[in-house]
């Protein structure tokens, strides 16, 4: 009985542990068939790089991802994103890609090895024509006459045969027109304007609606990738962010799924120089630039097919992007630009992927014209003389002045002289002691009205103009941390400082205070920027820029030079006023630390 008992637990036992066993094993065995390469082994040519992906597993439960190559010299490897890595082929040889996946509630990495195959490129064959003996099967009256081939259909006219050496005849590229272009990104709502009208596709931007945040698209069906040649296009800087830019070629997947999919935000690194979210298509990566409001006609930038083929397509479709990473708004200008023209070029003709263009946006319709009336001085005595200047701050969006007509309440104590070749200028003469209201009614070339206001005042003596000096003493660190990259910074806010004060009077602002870099005084150049803006975006409303090389801020520095346009105009509308700490240059020794202790206005004399 006991021996029998003992068996029967014996046998239960084992049971049991295989099952035990079983169960803590097959997650393990689960986990590492789902992690896996979309390539065991790939191909590449010298020069060339191709992606290869990660599959069954999702970039945001991705924790660490490392990869490494046994022959740098041969092929080299990159991290694209959480779930892909680039290969480039570097010599003719043979290298093993090594890939490291730790995904989050894991302790151990799934190791997965990629066999690489890196091959010189391919020089172009030069065929000589074959000169065939006559054999006893060939009769003289069946020998091909001159300028015939012997074979059905491959007969040819003189002087279109090719000669030895000579390369055959070029292939007739085709063109396929795109008409519909959509609007895409996390911030594609908040554009100020969209419009996709007869082959022109115009966008204006805002603060909310800038940079990797929206961008314009269009889809091709192209059933063979390697007909692909190259996308033509014009392009159009019209206003705002307009200087010192590239014009790049961008490219994705339309499959929701797809690890190649168009992200919600185009995703630039300035240290790097690139995109690290999507795929720059373009031969010569950026090839097209420019500087300035400007038109740029018959553009054309060649397509990297091998880059395309490693993409997870749907319905042979392939979404580009014509893109050009701006700002909002630059100064008081909305940047605005348009793309018009887009043609596919290629061996065969392709399809526009889209049946109608994205769905307009105009939220200028509502808008009215905005402007400020520029005084030379904010108050004069009775008898003297200043003068005026209107300006309209949103005429890329409300239309260009059209009309512009001044006037006072009628009380006498100024008059107006408009200038004959300028009805933007007047002259103003103080006629006696008081407050009067200058407007100035403004017409826009797209029919919008408005009348803007200023107040002027008129003394019985001359007005004495004295500098403001502002002493901080809060709020007035900034501190960029050893680490960041270049066009990172910090801002003080001044504008509760100077509230109320009338920048007309005044003809620049000087500051005062101190920089250390790594606990010594700056002395490097390019280290940091300082800026004067009328907001906290870094590049918009800017007044002036300083580099602070060898320079001490307790010996204060002027941080607007008056150039062409007063200090009041240059900081039209403004919300906030802000001083800018940027550096211009990775902090690798240390922290940056600025300390403001002083401000003054600098009276006009």
């Amino acid at each position: 009985m006991k021996k029998n008992f003992k068996r029967t637990l014996a046998k239960v036992m084992a049971v049991a542990l295989t099952v035990a066993l079983a169960g803590t094993a097959a997650p393990e065995a689960d986990a590492a068939k789902k992690i896996k390469l979309s390539n065991k082994s790939i191909t590449v040519t010298k020069g060339k790089t191709k992606k290869v992906t990660i599959k069954n597993v999702k970039a945001k439960k991705v924790k660490k991802l490392t990869v490494k190559s046994s022959k740098k010299k041969v092929a080299t490897v990159k991290k694209s994103g959480k779930t892909a890595i680039k290969v480039t082929g570097k010599n003719a040889g043979s290298a093993k890609i090594t890939v490291k996946v730790t995904v989050k509630g894991q302790k151990k990495a799934t190791k997965l090895t990629l066999n690489v195959k890196v091959k010189n490129p391919v020089a172009p064959k030069v065929t000589a024509a074959p000169t065939a003996a006559p054999t006893a099967s060939t009769k003289p009256e069946e020998s091909a006459k001159p300028g015939e081939s012997s074979k059905p259909g491959e007969s040819s006219k003189p002087g279109e045969s090719s000669k030895p050496g000579e390369p055959s005849a070029p292939v007739e590229l085709k063109t396929t027109d795109i008409a519909n272009v959509q609007l895409g990104g996390k911030s594609a709502s908040d554009v100020t304007y969209f419009q996709c009208k007869d082959n022109v596709t115009d966008v204006i931007l805002n603060e909310d609606a800038q940079y990797g945040g929206v961008y314009t698209y269009f889809d091709v069906v192209v059933p063979n990738l390697d007909d692909l040649q190259s996308i033509k296009f014009d392009f159009e800087a019209v206003a705002g962010d307009v200087g010192y830019k590239n014009i790049y070629l961008l490219a994705g997947s339309t499959g929701e799924k797809s690890g190649d999919k168009f992200p919600e935000e185009f995703n630039y690194d300035w240290d790097l120089k690139k995109f690290t979210n999507v795929d720059n298509v373009a031969v010569d990566m950026a090839d097209i630039s420019y500087n300035g409001a400007t038109l740029l006609e018959g553009n054309e930038i060649e397509i990297d097919k091998d880059v395309l083929k490693d993409m997870d397509l749907v319905d042979n479709k392939v979404r580009f992007s014509i893109f050009v990473n701006v700002a909002g708004v630059q100064g008081t200008a909305n940047t605005e630009y348009k793309i018009s023209n887009i043609q596919v070029v290629g061996k065969t003709e392709m399809k526009d992927g889209n049946d109608a263009p994205g769905e307009t946006i105009d939220k200028t319709a509502t808008m009215q014209p905005e402007g400020l009336i520029s005084l030379g001085k904010g108050s004069i005595a009775i008898g003297e003389t200043t003068s005026a200047e209107f300006a309209l701050t949103n005429g890329g969006l409300v239309g260009a002045a059209e009309t512009i007509k001044w006037s006072t309440e009628g009380k006498g104590i100024i008059s107006l002289d408009v200038d004959p070749n300028n009805s933007a200028k007047v002259e103003i003469t103080a006629e006696t002691a008081g407050v009067e209201t200058i407007s100035v009614d403004v017409t826009t070339t797209k029919g919008k009205n408005a009348t803007i206001k200023k107040v002027f005042k008129v003394t019985e003596e001359a007005v004495v103009v004295e500098d403001v000096v502002l002493n901080l003493t809060e709020n007035n660190v900034v501190k960029v941390n050893q680490g960041t990259g270049q066009y990172k910074g910090g801002t003080i806010d001044i504008s509760a400082l100077i509230a109320g004060v009338d920048l007309a009077n005044y003809e620049d602002i000087t500051l005062y205070g101190t920089a250390t870099y790594n606990g010594e005084e700056l002395e490097t150049d390019g280290t940091a920027f300082m800026k004067l803006l009328n907001s906290d975006n870094w590049n918009n409303g800017l007044v002036t820029k300083y580099n602070m090389m060898n320079s001490k801020l307790a010996d204060g520095v002027a941080c607007y030079a008056g150039e062409s346009t007063s200090l009041a105009t240059s900081l039209a509308g403004s919300k906030s006023l802000y001083v800018l700490f940027q550096n211009g240059a990775t902090l690798d020794e240390g922290d940056l630390v600025i300390t403001l202790t002083k401000v003054v206005l600098n009276a006009k004399k």
